[in-house]
């Protein structure tokens, strides 16, 4: 796992820069996403001091985000400060703040890739106990020109078969996956629901 120095310092560097507000091209994509989701509460998987929770705060009634860094938590207090986000400090093997079934949708953008192996089960347990009616997951999975190789390059991360673990869970009714290429950097997008939907999701929220 990687030590939470790592990214306290991340954020901290991060909310001093130009660049405070900036979404990646993977989190524009998502963001389109959520915003048109049908729910009412929403919880994402590492938030940071709330990036994307700042954009989709004022479109629904119940917005939520975690994070393990403690700088994340501090600064998301200022940041989010005037919207109805708000953001709890812990990590996603241990959603203790929730209770079952509490969240309509739960959603991350890659944090599931700095998860180890060893917890990925853990965490996903978690995300599925809270979750009310779907998850949507965007992960990393490397480059056009790399391939898979992300963990050559990035020794605190792993690339996970994450929909052949969801499709093992006894819990989910509904579950798509979508390879997604943005510039150079290849992703896979998994959306997992607890009842089938009437309609055909893709096209009706995609």
């Amino acid at each position: 796992m990687i030590k939470l120095d790592f990214w306290d310092e991340r954020n901290s560097q991060r909310y001093s820069s130009e660049s405070r507000d900036k979404l990646e091209p993977d989190e524009s994509y998502l963001l389109d996403l959520i915003l048109k989701a049908e729910a009412s509460t929403v919880l994402e998987i590492g938030a940071g001091y709330g990036r994307i929770l700042k954009k989709i705060a004022h479109r629904f009634p119940h917005c939520y985000g975690i994070d393990k860094s403690l700088t994340a938590y501090e600064l998301s207090e200022s940041y989010l400060k005037g919207t109805n986000a708000i953001l709890y400090w812990c990590d996603v093997i241990d959603l203790h703040p929730f209770r079952d079934n509490s969240i309509d949708l739960v959603f991350d953008c890659g944090t599931l890739a700095h998860v180890s192996p060893e917890s990925l089960q853990q965490a996903l347990n978690e995300v599925f106990r809270v979750s009310n009616k779907f998850v949507i997951l965007m992960e990393y999975q490397g480059t056009k020109s790399l391939g898979n190789n992300f963990v050559n390059y990035h020794k605190h991360s792993w690339i996970h078969e994450i929909p052949e673990l969801i499709a093992l869970k006894q819990d989910v009714a509904f579950l798509c996956s979508r390879e997604i290429i943005l510039g150079l950097d290849k992703f896979v997008l998994v959306v997992a629901r607890k009842e089938a939907p009437k309609k055909s999701f893709w096209s009706r929220v995609l």
